[in-house]
């Protein structure tokens, strides 16, 4: 259910509703080009500012994997009028709201143990065409205009170069297209 606020009554109207019970994990929203963009386990709404129409698009449609439990949304982020999508177990997504279009990134394994790299915990993107990933496995740099993606691991990212063994990192931010401020759970550093 999405409301909004009648200035004239100071109360608030039913705006738009969803087909489906009300949301039970954490949810992610933004708003781009007049639309609301909010999350619920694998299934991202779109609604219209303008007249409340609401779809509904479930990731398992993109991907070979097809477990709901697998598949969660952790992020969405607005990056040149394309939506970001960042999953628990699928890598990224990147929705065209232009063209309807979905395409769906998913990362090699950085190891033989658990895939931790398509865990996409945050993403943030700058203004040099350059997207940052935060997964359990280290950070995942990709430069759109090149094409290319880098990836660091954690003891990378530590100033003193020790890592425990789960990723430290909890939040970037991107200062230049060479800097990144990240907040881990050891504290604050810059990394270029």
């Amino acid at each position: 259910l999405v409301l909004k606020l009648n200035n004239s009554a100071t109360s608030f109207d039913k705006f738009s509703s969803f087909s489906r019970d009300p949301f039970t994990s954490q949810v992610r929203e933004i708003i781009m080009d007049n639309y609301l963009f909010t999350s619920d386990s694998h299934f991202l709404y779109e609604v219209a500012l303008d007249n409340g129409v609401a779809r509904k698009l479930d990731l398992l449609n993109y991907t070979t994997n097809k477990s709901s439990f697998a598949l969660k949304i952790t992020s969405l982020v607005n990056y040149n009028n394309y939506l970001l999508i960042g999953t628990s177990n699928a890598g990224l997504f990147i929705f065209n709201r232009c063209t309807n279009s979905m395409q769906h990134f998913q990362y090699a394994k950085q190891s033989d143990g658990a895939d931790l790299t398509n865990a996409v915990v945050w993403v943030s993107a700058d203004t040099e065409n350059v997207v940052w990933m935060q997964t359990e496995a280290g950070l995942i740099k990709l430069e759109v205009n090149d094409q290319q993606i880098k990836t660091f691991l954690p003891s990378s990212v530590k100033n003193d170069g020790l890592c425990n063994s789960c990723n430290n990192v909890r939040a970037i931010y991107p200062l230049d297209s060479n800097h990144l401020l990240i907040g881990s759970l050891g504290g604050i550093c810059s990394f270029d």
